[in-house]
């Protein structure tokens, strides 16, 4: 579940776009989100990328995460829109985490009639940290049947 960290904190967003002129990927805005504000900061009218710094309490560690949200709204997008932001978001993510050295805890992907009103708090915090399932064994074949009055070593009779 969702802890908020102390003290109360802004979190920052910074949202990127393609310039489809130059083939560029840039900056259009950041601002300071409260998790609870996220959803409502997403695009929903056109791609972008987004960077979310996410400031929270884990197991009494305070934490800050970067989470990236890939937003694509199939409705109102162009052909060439899609292919330009999905062919460029591996590059990004790539240069972010090995040239800028920034760790990204959580790659989130929204596309098709996905408006962010999915990433609520609590979604957050568990696709950050998710739930440990218990180790489940692997299914093990069977011991076959015991074969009662056979002896241990069957050896076979002597030609005497």
């Amino acid at each position: 579940m969702y802890v908020p960290a102390e003290p109360v904190c802004t979190y920052q967003l910074n949202q990127h776009k393609i310039d489809f002129e130059k083939e560029l990927i840039k900056l259009s805005s950041t601002e300071h989100t409260e998790v609870t504000d996220l959803p409502r900061r997403i695009a929903k009218d056109c791609a972008r990328y987004h960077f979310f710094l996410y400031k929270h309490s884990h197991e009494g560690d305070y934490l800050e995460s970067t989470v990236f949200i890939y937003s694509m709204p199939l409705s109102t997008c162009t052909i060439r829109e899609r292919m330009l932001y999905s062919s460029c978001k591996n590059p990004l993510v790539d240069t972010v985490e090995n040239q800028l050295q920034m760790e990204i805890e959580k790659k989130h992907l929204m596309s098709g009639d996905d408006n962010g009103d999915e990433l609520t708090p609590d979604v957050l915090y568990e696709e950050v940290h998710p739930k440990q399932h218990a180790h489940k064994q692997a299914f093990a074949k069977p011991r076959g049947p015991r074969q009662e009055g056979r002896p241990p070593h069957h050896q076979a009779p002597d030609g005497d």
